[in-house]
């Protein structure tokens, strides 16, 4: 999984991964559902148009949430394996509070303020 899921390798690549497993993952999911549901299989099978319509609503609505979740935790995965990356994707995180959460404030607080929460 270290090298599949790498902060490393090309987005492409973290991508077609992530969505491999996605799929993957969801499969045993949607069959344990498809047969635990009764009569869902029978209509299934029978009416082309209601597995069109199962299958859309799978791969527009179930597979992109699926694969958004995955992406998140296997980058996360990836970062906090490589404790030296860490602290600078969260510095970049903390900053945003800084520049978008207190738009009031001028730009030379805002920056003053910054040091002072990462020293925390």
């Amino acid at each position: 999984m270290n090298h599949l899921f790498d902060i490393k390798i090309p987005f492409w690549r973290f991508a077609r991964n992530t969505l491999i497993v996605s799929c993957l993952s969801l499969l045993p999911l949607l069959l344990l559902y498809i047969l635990l549901s009764p009569g869902f299989a029978g209509m299934l099978l029978d009416n082309r148009m209601a597995l069109s319509r199962f299958l859309r609503q799978v791969v527009t609505n179930g597979l992109p949430v699926v694969f958004a979740v995955n992406y998140l935790s296997f980058f996360l995965y990836a970062v906090m394996k490589d404790g030296q990356r860490w602290t600078n994707v969260h510095g970049r995180l903390s900053a945003y509070p800084a520049d978008f959460g207190n738009l009031r404030w001028p730009q030379a607080v805002r920056a003053r303020a910054q040091p002072a929460r990462m020293a925390r």
